[in-house]
């Protein structure tokens, strides 16, 4: 299903659409904050490109300025090809260069080097073992098969001068791939980071004011435990790629890391091969400590597979993802304290998956899109889970109201000025 903008405004008033079906701006900041210069940027998601050439482009043709980046139709695929787009107003911002992304092409980069033979931390290289080894061959498959990206530009903001980066981005979308979609993220950390290195310096991840928006299919948090997930009783589990968009890093002890999902049948692989050839059973579990049992133990001795697997595990089992140095947070936490408890509820589930994030201390969030429900709390409250939002208050769409299954978030933005983004920055 076609998704609706994952924000419709930086520094701009609500969209007709959105102002249509009730939507307000909510102002949480001051009045002179608001009246900064008008600019307006859109960032979607499963375009499909007959929609973005014959519709998009036209109707936005005299003041915006856009660019499609598709993805690969899968064999078989009887749909029309769809992407994600990107639309910048022209009065507001200048394109310096625009930004293509696939997270296939980066995502080699986030794992750690493997050395010869395809398991150790060593200073081998892609092209004699895998990225991350051979423990990591299942999960470089998959997203070697998967074409999800991102597509923006580096900007050059016409009131301030400053530049910025603004891209549009879509994760996949399969629940039983949590570690697929933490790849994707640090991959989309990753490729931004080298983007702007390349285009404004060394370092400039950490300089350049940034803002991504889109679909990325990836909960907050979660309350209960489902068929993909174990959470404890009365306590909420932060996504990985959550966890790694808005704290820079997640180590293999997380539940999402590729060393307990996709690669975890790898490790009890070489632990079965251990225990045929006399060795350590290990533990057999994807453990996220890398050691796997007393294979070290001076009462066992260990079989000819041993080494081979410590080194697949210390590949992988020891790596954290990271965000490359750039340093986001959610548009709607910075704003209001919390994620709205849900951007789309279908007939089989609801839950936040659509964010506006901003590179932290260069913003200041005005306003914001309201939701059409009632989502309780004001700014600092806390988060809720989609169940707090009755069916009666929103239901299942898309529908005769809501034409697409996804709502839009949206925001007001104020690009603070270079000297003020350095002190927040170093306050926080």
């Amino acid at each position: 299903m076609q998704a609706p903008p994952a924000a419709v405004a930086v520094d701009a008033a609500a969209s007709p659409a959105a102002a249509a079906a009730g939507r307000a701006w909510r102002p949480v900041a001051s009045a002179a904050a608001r009246r900064a210069a008008p600019g307006a940027a859109a960032f979607r998601a499963e375009v499909e490109r007959p929609v973005f050439e014959q519709q998009l482009c036209p109707w936005l043709a005299p003041e915006f300025e856009s660019v499609f980046q598709p993805r690969r139709v899968p064999a078989g695929h009887a749909g029309p090809e769809d992407g994600c787009s990107f639309h910048v107003r022209r009065a507001a911002f200048e394109v310096l260069a625009p930004f293509h992304l696939r997270f296939s092409d980066v995502a080699p980069r986030t794992l750690p080097r493997a050395g010869p033979g395809g398991g150790g931390a060593g200073g081998g290289s892609a092209a004699v073992a895998p990225p991350g080894g051979a423990a990591a061959a299942p999960l470089v498959r998959v997203v070697d098969r998967r074409d999800e990206g991102a597509v923006g530009a580096l900007l050059r903001h016409r009131a301030t001068g400053r530049r910025l980066l603004a891209a549009s981005t879509h994760l996949f979308w399969d629940p039983n791939y949590p570690d697929v979609k933490l790849v994707h993220a640090a991959a989309l950390c990753r490729g931004v980071a080298e983007f702007l290195d390349a285009q404004c310096g060394p370092g400039a991840a950490g300089r350049v004011p940034v803002v991504i928006g889109g679909d990325f299919n990836t909960l907050p948090g979660k309350w209960a435990s489902d068929q993909y997930d174990r959470v404890p009783a009365g306590g909420c589990l932060v996504s990985g790629a959550y966890q790694l968009l808005t704290r820079g890093s997640v180590g293999p002890d997380h539940p999402d890391h590729p060393i307990r999902r996709s690669c975890a049948g790898e490790q009890r692989a070489a632990a079965a091969a251990g225990r045929e050839d006399g060795g350590s059973s290990g533990s057999g579990s994807g453990s996220s400590s890398g050691s796997g049992g007393d294979e070290g133990s001076p009462s066992r001795r260990p079989g000819r597979h041993a080494g081979r697997r410590r080194r697949r595990r210390c590949a992988l089992g020891r790596h954290a993802f990271d965000s490359s140095g750039l340093r986001l947070e959610s548009m709607h936490v910075r704003a209001l304290g919390a994620e709205p408890p849900l951007t789309t509820r279908t007939a089989t589930f609801d839950g936040t998956l659509d964010y506006l994030f901003l590179s932290a201390g260069d913003w200041e969030v005005a306003a914001v899109l309201s939701m059409p429900y009632a989502a309780g709390g004001g700014p600092g409250g806390g988060a809720r889970p989609p169940s707090s939002v009755p069916v009666g208050a929103f239901g299942a769409a898309p529908n005769a109201v809501w034409p697409s299954d996804h709502l839009a978030v949206g925001a007001e933005l104020v690009l603070l000025p270079e000297g003020q983004s350095e002190q927040s920055a170093a306050a926080q």
